[in-house]
């Protein structure tokens, strides 16, 4: 009699919980619903099958070297996030260098976006010197670089209509930053022409 008492129970509870997991996920405001079923203990999960903003532009981070008078520019690349992904299977974490790239461009266009593309501004966000690092990180393009700049591209990949546009241009930074003249490791000072 106890056995089906508490089987009982537990299938109302179950029920109880399914529906209101239900109605919580539905469009609307759900806070009564969710502060009554903290009351006795329970949390409601939340479903989320898409995001809330989907992308719809790929970003792109490109960069070029330059020598140190102008005259001898490389052309426009694009930062190369693409490997051979056979070793994921054993060992995933390499695999997250995407979405650090994908959260990298994504951050530098919200902060291109809420400071106007204000360039002296940009350059003191932690992001820029971020970016900064991890470019003077990578191989010259060329013998005669000196310095780097980098663009951030958005591309719109329809299909009728592919395009890129330029959304922010870096200043002008040194390949190898000044040792020890200034106590910032990421000085994100420009270039003097």
């Amino acid at each position: 009699m106890n056995k089906e008492i508490v089987a009982i129970g537990s299938r109302i509870v179950q029920w109880v919980w399914i529906a209101g997991t239900l109605i919580f996920n539905m469009p609307g405001d759900q806070n009564k619903l969710q502060r009554s079923f903290k009351r006795v203990g329970l949390s409601l999960p939340t479903w989320k099958f898409f995001a809330p903003t989907p992308a719809t532009t790929d970003l792109i981070i490109m960069y070029r070297d330059l020598s140190r008078a102008r005259d001898d520019a490389t052309e426009w690349k694009a930062v190369d996030i693409h490997r051979d992904r056979g070793s994921d299977i054993v060992w995933p974490p390499p695999g997250r260098d995407r979405k650090a790239y994908v959260d990298l461009a994504q951050e530098l266009r919200t902060v291109c976006t809420e400071l106007d593309n204000a360039v002296p501004a940009i350059r003191e966000m932690p992001i820029y010197a971020l970016t900064v690092h991890y470019l003077r990180n990578l191989s010259p393009l060329s013998h005669t670089s000196e310095i780097r700049e980098f663009m951030i591209v958005e591309a719109h990949s329809s299909i009728d209509t592919p395009s890129a546009v330029p959304i922010f241009i870096s200043d002008s930074f040194e390949l190898t930053p000044r040792a020890a003249t200034t106590p910032n490791r990421f000085e994100t000072r420009p270039v003097s022409e």
